[in-house]
């Protein structure tokens, strides 16, 4: 009867222990994807919020959305010639 315990505990052994380790591993978090050139990618998201603000303000001036997009966009280009984003 000893022997028989044995081997049913063994075989639950296996089988617990076989589906709990991957459970255990420790998972690696894989880094986040770096952009190449997080500097543009940080210019254009400034232009793109700086035109949706001024936009908006002309907006309320009263102009139309497109024609404050359009205004927006020469604005931005002639006040900040620095920022690589062009309009």
């Amino acid at each position: 009867m000893s022997k028989r315990f044995l081997t049913i505990v063994a075989a639950l052994g296996l089988l617990l222990g076989g589906t709990a380790c991957s459970h255990f591993k420790s998972s690696k978090k894989k880094k986040p994807v770096e952009s190449k050139t997080p500097a543009a990618e940080l210019e254009a998201d400034y232009k793109v919020r700086w035109i949706a603000k001024r936009s908006s303000d002309l907006v309320t001036q009263g102009q139309s959305p497109e024609a404050a997009k359009e205004q927006a966009g020469r604005e931005f280009a002639e006040r900040m010639p620095y920022v690589g984003v062009r309009h």
